[in-house]
């Protein structure tokens, strides 16, 4: 898979058809300039209205970087985030690249909530198979926002 655009286009192939139009994925890189590192932004939307964003500086803002930053005295870098479980623009590329290889149970059931969100409005997902599903409390913002969409849409 060479392209955001090419993944991005498998990825909508998959949602239920009455969805491929209300529901886009967005991604970006801002060049830094002379040395500065790039700036990346990975967005979800709906109906064009963003349901959900995080970018570079997202990142580097998860609590357990700061706690680590206030105990070191100095930032955290890149490595060091990962290490405490930080998400960068590769955990998001990644876990969409291997959504298109899991079957709709193992999506359903994943770690990743970008990728147990798209399994609620997965074409694979049956109506019947929807009804039955549970949201937990807590749950990703954006798996609860494609819970209440697809429930919409049943309604009709």
């Amino acid at each position: 898979m060479s392209s955001w655009s090419n993944l991005r286009k498998l990825i909508r192939e998959r949602l239920l058809p009455d969805l491929q139009k209300q529901v886009d994925l967005h991604y970006t890189v801002y060049e830094g300039g002379d040395g500065e590192e790039k700036n990346w932004r990975f967005w979800v939307t709906i109906e064009g209205e963003d349901v959900f964003s995080t970018d570079f500086w997202d990142y580097f803002k998860s609590e357990d970087v700061i706690k680590r930053e206030e105990k070191l005295g100095r930032p955290v870098y890149y490595d060091e985030a990962r290490e405490l479980g930080a998400r960068g623009v590769d955990d998001f590329l990644e876990a969409l690249k291997s959504y298109l290889n899991l079957s709709i149970e193992n999506a359903r059931s994943s770690r990743e909530p970008i990728i147990r969100a798209l399994s609620i409005i997965d074409k694979r997902t049956g109506k019947n198979t929807f009804e039955r599903l549970t949201i937990p409390p807590g749950e990703h913002g954006l798996v609860t926002a494609f819970y209440e969409l697809r429930r919409k849409l049943n309604k009709r």
